[in-house]
C-alpha cells in the first residue's frame, strides 16, 4: 500500500508541474551582409541600413573594384527619374543558356551579388546562367532618389530588362526575374506594369506580400520601413505592397519558402502571395516543389524548406530554372 500511495503521489506531483515551453525558432539576421532587408533598419543595423552619401559610395565602390565581378558595365537612364543607372551583364560559358535579372533585397544593389560569396553571380555563372545585376536609384553607383522599390524604382527595372533584352548575346526568350526579400515589390510591381517585357519567368525568395511585413503594421512590427513610413500613408503604399500586383504577374511564379522565414515570424505572407498568383493571370505557380492548384489555408501541411542560408539560394535557382523555363 505504501508503494502505491508514494507512486500514486508522484504521478500528481509530475502532472502538476508546467510542461517546458517550445523554444522559439533560432533568429536569423543577415545584419552585416551589405544589404539592409527583412527587420534590419537603421536603428538595429546600421551596418547594413546607414543612409551613405553618393560621394562615400562611389569611394567605396572604387576600393572594393578588384575584390568583385565587374562583366559588362552599361549605364541607362531611367525614364521616369532621368536617373543614370549602372547595370552589369554577365555572360556565361553556355551560349545558349538562360538569363536571370537579379533584383536586390531590401534597399541593396547589384554590387551585393558581384562580391564574392554570399549570393554571387558565380554561382549561376558556373551553371551555365547568364546574369544581370543592377543598381536601383540612389543606391550604391547609381544616381537619383531612393524610392523604396515604389513606381520610379519599377520603372528603372523595366529599363534594365530592355536594355538586357537587346543584348546580341543574350535570347529575350529566354530570359526571368529572381527576386530576393523585398525585392518581390519592385519585380512584381514592374511585371504588372509592363506586361509586355521580355520576362518569361518570376522566382522569389521569401518577399513580403503588405506593409504588415515590410512596415510593421501588424501585431509582429517587423520591418525595415516600420521607422519610417506611416501605416496610413495610402498614397505610399499603393506603389509598394507586392500583394496588388501579383494577380496581374502573366508568367510562371516560383516561391521559395523556408520554413524560419528569413525576416518575417510566421509564413502567412507566402501563401498570401502563391494565393494571389493562382487566382490572377500567372499560368503555374509553384510553392517550393509543390505545384499550387488551389488555394492554400493558414495551417494547412506545405511542405517548406526545413532551412537555408544565402549561399544555397541560387543552388536551388540553378535546380528549379528548367521546370519554370518549361511552364511558360
Amino acid at each position: 500500500m505504501l508503494k502505491r500511495t508514494t507512486l500514486l503521489l508522484v504521478l500528481l506531483l509530475t502532472a502538476c508541474v508546467p510542461a517546458a515551453p517550445t523554444p522559439a525558432p533560432p533568429e536569423r539576421s543577415f545584419c552585416g551582409d551589405d544589404v539592409c532587408e527583412g527587420p534590419e533598419n537603421r536603428g538595429n543595423c546600421p551596418e547594413d541600413c546607414e543612409t551613405i552619401p553618393a560621394v562615400e559610395r562611389a569611394t567605396e565602390n572604387a576600393a572594393m573594384e578588384d575584390a568583385i565581378r565587374v562583366g559588362e558595365e552599361a549605364i541607362i537612364h531611367n525614364p521616369s527619374s532621368g536617373a543614370e543607372l549602372v547595370m552589369h551583364i554577365f555572360l556565361s560559358e553556355n551560349p545558349v543558356g538562360p538569363t536571370v535579372v537579379l533584383v536586390p533585397g531590401g534597399t541593396g544593389c547589384g554590387s551585393g551579388f558581384r562580391r564574392p560569396g554570399s549570393m554571387s553571380v558565380d554561382v549561376l555563372l558556373d551553371g551555365g546562367v547568364n546574369v544581370v545585376v543592377f543598381d536601383p536609384d540612389g543606391r550604391c553607383s547609381s544616381d537619383g532618389v531612393e524610392d523604396q522599390n515604389g513606381s520610379i524604382h519599377q520603372d528603372g527595372l523595366a529599363a534594365v530588362i530592355r536594355h538586357a533584352a537587346e543584348h546580341p548575346d543574350l535570347d529575350p526568350g529566354r530570359m526571368g526575374m529572381v527576386s530576393i526579400s523585398y525585392g518581390i515589390t519592385m519585380a512584381a510591381g514592374a511585371l504588372s506594369r509592363y506586361p509586355d517585357l521580355p520576362i518569361t519567368f518570376l522566382i522569389d525568395y521569401e518577399g513580403p506580400a503588405t506593409r504588415n511585413d515590410t512596415g510593421g503594421c501588424d501585431d509582429d512590427q517587423t520591418g525595415h520601413l516600420m521607422d519610417e513610413v506611416a501605416c496610413d500613408d495610402e498614397s505610399f503604399w499603393r506603389q509598394r505592397e507586392a500583394l496588388t500586383f501579383m494577380p496581374d504577374v502573366s508568367v510562371p511564379y516560383y516561391r521559395i519558402q523556408t520554413e524560419n522565414d528569413h525576416a518575417q515570424p510566421d509564413n502567412e505572407h507566402a501563401l498570401q502571395m502563391v494565393n494571389a498568383a493562382l487566382e490572377g493571370a500567372s499560368p503555374r505557380v509553384w510553392l517550393n516543389d509543390l505545384v499550387v492548384d488551389a488555394p492554400l489555408l493558414q495551417g494547412e501541411a506545405v511542405s517548406y524548406i526545413s532551412d537555408i542560408n544565402d549561399g544555397r539560394v541560387f543552388a536551388l535557382v540553378l535546380n528549379i530554372l528548367p521546370e519554370v523555363m518549361a511552364a511558360r
